[in-house]
């Protein structure tokens, strides 16, 4: 509980700076998700991916101003660890562009995020598109190498939290575009 929320805060100072410095990011995955258990340890996480598209370069710069150490490149993001156990991870796109159907729904990712209330830079999507690139990551991961409990998991509790505002026929109808329904 201590390191979630040590996490928090960190997570927190990092977006600010990244909405003081102008540029648009997404916080993703299990860092939006896990506030919806019944208790947010118990989604456990070893990173936070934040989406930053083509402002990479800067998202960076401001990382390791912000205490940071650059920590490794991956395919899609760089890494970068806050003392031993905060990994933060920068992508340039919510989805692998050699996933063709995906990456052209989802575009680099922001083309369907809106502004979070109350900031500029700070971007969320809807609850729909939120499900739907559950369902799509989901899917990323076992046609990559696999799937496991967790985002069954993460599937199930999302839908059960928001089952009585969540639009069902838009999610189907995108969920059939991508070839997910």
């Amino acid at each position: 509980m201590v390191k979630e929320a040590q996490r928090a805060v960190e997570i927190e100072l990092l977006s600010d700076a990244f909405e003081e410095n102008r540029i648009p990011h997404m916080i993703m995955k299990g860092y939006v998700i896990k506030d919806l258990y019944p208790q947010p340890y118990q989604r456990s996480m070893g990173d936070i991916d934040i989406l930053v598209g083509q402002n990479i370069s800067k998202a960076s710069e401001v990382t390791l101003n912000h205490g940071f150490k650059f920590h490794g490149e991956a395919f899609l993001h760089d890494i970068f660890v806050k003392g031993d156990s905060l990994y933060v991870e920068l992508h340039n796109s919510l989805i692998d562009e050699s996933l063709t159907d995906l990456y052209d729904y989802f575009g680099i990712g922001f083309d369907k995020a809106e502004p979070k209330s109350g900031f500029k830079y700070k971007f969320e999507l809807s609850k729909e598109d939120f499900y739907i690139f559950l369902v799509a990551h989901m899917a990323k991961h076992y046609k990559i190498s696999g799937t496991g409990i967790r985002s069954v998991c993460d599937i199930y509790i999302y839908n059960s939290h928001y089952k009585n505002e969540l639009d069902y026929e838009y999610i189907s109808s995108e969920l059939s575009k991508i070839g997910l329904k």
